[in-house]
């Protein structure tokens, strides 16, 4: 039984009711679905819990992006669309969903779902399709089950529309990869394997989309931006006109990140503008950078973001019909790099003739520039890095150590330079330029002998833990490379070298 516009649909005792009207012409005058109907399914509903880390839920999710591509579906002239369910206030089971689609006798359907690890997920998000793989109950695995066939239950039609699905979703989304698998298989198999319930019965093909990782941090954050969303609906648009021959989008899609270079942030409430069009967006305040622009006529466009504290961006990129196409915009900080604190201070008295310098700017710094912006008067061997590999902070240790009693002057000049290529801000007055330089003055030379004024264990200490640490406390700076053997033997009582 196949529904037209306007009929209603009796499902035991629950009254459906196929609801078609105009939308704005997101795609019309090049796709024609005429003839078709297909059937959406909203993945989950309110009494499933499958929410991101800072709580959006996938059944929501999911629910936006069926209900876009409605919209994009009806634009372009689909005989009928249904939702399996038009809110998410109620859940629906599995056999419900094929039910309202057999007996409405759609074309085809899909269901519309996002994926999860079930644990800390940092970084695995790729896109994933998943079809019915056909059954044969003369083969049975080891526990009785049956077994799959390695074959899709609608050969040459719910595998083909799989492979188109998964690339789109992947380029509309620019997940990691993407991949499309037969249920069974993937789940398992005979160690485990099950099918997908709702797809098992269905009488016309259909998959299950799993577009990206909804409980990935940087994943969600994009998933609270509905133009995000839509993106996934024009991909899921863009599979069935493909599939159908139904004519290709006549205009394009432009999306991007809008970040900090230097933190790789996405950044709230930040402006951009697209020429020609003098069209603008506005980034949210969910901390992902998103923008997104839709049905942009083919051709090539300006992207330009001015923010006070970054300097100013540019780019151009060029639009195509029925394609993706990204322009990041990866904002350089609009202050050069700075020296923010040093070690000795200033002036410092009385320094530690092994002490290390350390170095912290504003800015990450390239090694060999700051390397050779450094300098120390009197000079001195040693040896400046990186800590920990961390780009803004930097350490010069002495081959052996300073003199005594000595004044030196630590110079960092103009040419230390920032992963962007900008010179030291030195004088600080804003621009790159100027000279960063400050003095200390090492400890004097004492006369007096080296001697050991306190220890531990005590002599002659008893019922001393056999993992207890050895102390011993100087009356003046030792060096820590006399203090290893043989300038330092431990012996035990019978006069034997430990």
């Amino acid at each position: 039984m196949k529904i037209r516009k306007g009929e209603m649909l009796f499902l035991g005792m629950r009254r459906w009711v196929i609801i078609c009207f105009s939308l704005l012409p997101l795609c019309a005058g090049a796709q024609d679905l005429a003839g078709l109907s297909i059937c959406i399914d909203p993945g989950h509903g309110p009494g499933n819990v499958n929410a991101g880390p800072t709580g959006l839920r996938e059944a929501d999710i999911n629910f936006k992006v069926a209900s876009f591509l409605k919209e994009y579906l009806v634009a372009a002239n689909i005989d009928t669309v249904l939702l399996t369910h038009f809110n998410n206030t109620s859940d629906i089971s599995l056999s419900q969903r094929e039910q309202i689609a057999n007996n409405f006798g759609a074309d085809w359907f899909h269901s519309v779902h996002h994926n999860a690890l079930g644990s800390v997920n940092t970084s695995t998000r790729y896109t994933l399709l998943l079809l019915e793989e056909r059954r044969d109950p003369a083969r049975r695995c080891s526990n009785g089950s049956i077994m799959g066939t390695g074959q899709a239950e609608w050969p040459g039609e719910s595998d083909v529309m799989s492979s188109i699905m998964a690339e789109r979703l992947w380029q509309g989304y620019r997940t990691a990869s993407f991949v499309s698998r037969l249920d069974w298989t993937f789940y398992g198999g005979c160690n485990g394997g099950f099918s997908l319930g709702v797809l098992n019965d269905l009488q016309m093909p259909g998959e299950l989309s799993e577009a990206t990782f909804h409980d990935h941090p940087a994943e969600e954050a994009k998933m609270r931006n509905p133009d995000f969303l839509r993106l996934e609906a024009r991909a899921l648009a863009m599979s069935f006109f493909e599939y159908f021959n139904a004519g290709l989008m006549p205009t394009g899609a432009l999306s991007g990140i809008i970040s900090d270079a230097e933190t790789g942030m996405p950044l709230n409430g930040v402006s951009l503008t697209l020429a020609p069009g003098n069209l603008t967006y506005t980034t949210d305040n969910f901390r992902n950078g998103v923008y997104a622009f839709d049905g942009l006529a083919p051709g090539t466009y300006t992207i330009a973001v001015n923010v006070p504290e970054y300097q100013p961006f540019s780019a151009t990129v060029a639009v195509a019909a029925h394609a993706f196409r990204y322009g990041d915009a990866r904002l350089i900080p609009q202050a050069p790099p700075a020296v923010q604190a040093i070690t000795p201070g200033d002036s410092a008295q009385d320094v530690y003739v092994y002490e290390p310098i350390r170095i912290s700017f504003s800015r990450n710094m390239t090694l060999a520039s700051v390397q050779a912006a450094f300098h120390l008067d009197p000079p001195v061997a040693g040896v400046l890095s990186s800590v920990a590999n961390n780009p803004k902070e930097f350490i010069f240790t002495p081959d052996f150590r300073y003199d005594f009693d000595t004044a030196y002057v630590v110079t960092i000049d103009s040419t230390a330079r920032d992963q962007f290529g900008r010179g030291l801000d030195g004088d600080g007055d804003g621009q790159s330029g100027g000279i960063f330089s400050w003095r200390f003055t090492t400890m004097p030379l004492n006369a007096e002998t080296p001697a050991v004024v306190d220890f531990f264990p005590r002599n002659k200490q008893t019922e001393i833990f056999v993992r207890d640490v050895i102390e011993m406390r100087f009356n003046r700076a030792m060096s820590p490379t006399t203090l290893d053997p043989p300038d330092v033997k431990i012996f035990a009582l019978a006069n034997n070298l430990v």
